[in-house]
């Protein structure tokens, strides 16, 4: 596991694809909390509402990104940025779909 172990841009990119699924669930927490995971992606899904809650749940990869970046962990801060470009793109995917 050296891959995770120093500044790398594996690092990032997975912190980066991990947080938004953290992002995700915070969300159900916060504002449906009532319902459990899967009401709740049952629920978005049905309302096309996967692109809004996508975009709010990205917010957790700036926090990395900029704690990635004060750390010095510049090559982990770009694994960051590069997860959050491909939910992005997702993002964008589901919009307009």
């Amino acid at each position: 596991m050296e891959l995770l172990k120093r500044d790398t841009v594996w690092r990032g990119f997975i912190t980066g694809l991990i947080l938004p699924l953290i992002g995700f669930y915070f969300f159900n927490l916060t504002f449906f909390h009532y319902w459990d995971v899967s009401q709740f992606a049952n629920y978005v899904l049905e309302l096309n509402l996967l692109a809004p809650v996508l975009s709010l749940s990205i917010i957790f990869n700036g926090v990395a990104f900029f704690l990635f970046l004060r750390a010095g962990a510049d090559l982990s801060a770009r694994g960051v940025l590069l997860a959050t470009m491909i939910y992005g793109i997702a993002v964008i995917y589901f919009k307009f779909s």
